[in-house]
């Protein structure tokens, strides 16, 4: 839950008005746990990503919280809205977290390839999708391509009748090469602008999940955890019954979030985790992550 302060707006409700119309918002916030550096104040150049099992690489090419500005993105999906708060799933940052700012998330402005109609131009330049390509100038009109090759089919024809009239009469060969050649450029230009790349560490280690196990004693404790029950000590404050419990630290487990120094060095020792109002207690092995107690926090 994102709860807006009052001391921001008198009047909070309103600035969340409209914002239940979008399924997912972008949240800015303050990376406010990192604790100091050895160096006091200096932050490295280069981290070490878990993902790459100790080799370092440019800060600004990870998504490390320790930066020379501490600011973090994350993108999460909108439940409801209530009066002052919005309530969120698919959230990944820690209860008490300062939030700077909060914005829709439109794929039309924030996925690099847009659902773009090639029957509803705009009045930017040009606009492309996977199947169009909208010019708005004296010279061309609208070209629909199907596929590169369609591209390529492009014909002189199609350019001469479009240039001005004492162009046509002139027939001016050079100036239809020249036109032609400026919309393959553009064309080639929006397609690799709209190729989506990233890193390929990101993918390597992250392929293959750990499996999640619980023995008998930690699958009887958290049948105890739930946002209704009188237990007060397994009283949920965020999520709403065992079953979501259990998938929240499944999900987290099977990812493996230990330091590569935990798990190169310290691979023995039992691993700690709090979610929600529960204490976790798990064993990794290589391939198998096993939770021996889920205990209430408080206890």
């Amino acid at each position: 839950m994102l709860k807006i302060d009052k001391e921001v707006f008198n009047n909070p409700h309103h600035s969340l008005e409209g914002l239940d119309e979008y399924s997912h918002i972008w949240i800015f916030f303050i990376f406010n746990k990192n604790g100091e550096t050895k160096d006091g104040n200096h932050v490295k150049s280069k981290v070490a990503p878990p993902r790459l099992n100790g080799k370092r690489i440019g800060v600004f090419a990870t998504r490390s919280p320790h930066r020379p500005n501490p600011l973090g993105l994350t993108l999460a999906h909108v439940e409801y809205i209530e009066d002052d708060c919005i309530y969120l799933s698919g959230l990944d940052i820690l209860d008490g977290t300062p939030v700077v700012d909060i914005k829709p998330y439109i794929p039309e402005y924030d996925c690099p390839q847009p659902e773009v109609h090639c029957d509803s131009p705009s009045s930017s330049d040009y606009e492309v999708n996977k199947h169009a390509k909208v010019i708005n100038n004296d010279t061309f009109s609208i070209q629909c391509f199907n596929s590169d090759t369609d591209v390529q089919r492009v014909s002189k024809t199609n350019l001469e009748m479009k240039l001005p009239v004492n162009e046509r009469k002139s027939g001016n060969k050079e100036c239809v090469s020249r036109e032609k050649e400026s919309v393959m450029r553009r064309h080639i230009d929006v397609k690799n602008y709209q190729q989506v790349r990233t890193a390929e560490w990101l993918h390597i280690v992250h392929s293959s999940s750990l499996q999640v196990i619980y023995n008998p004693i930690a699958a009887d404790e958290i049948k105890r955890f739930s946002a209704t029950t009188e237990d007060e000590p397994y009283r949920l404050e965020f999520l709403r019954n065992e079953k979501e419990l259990k998938n929240a630290i499944s999900g987290v487990l099977s990812e493996d979030p230990r330091s590569v120094y935990r798990r190169k060095k310290c691979s023995s020792l039992l691993y700690y985790l709090t979610v929600d109002t529960a204490h976790v207690t798990a064993w990794f092995d290589d391939t198998t992550v096993e939770v021996l107690r889920v205990r209430p926090v408080k206890i």
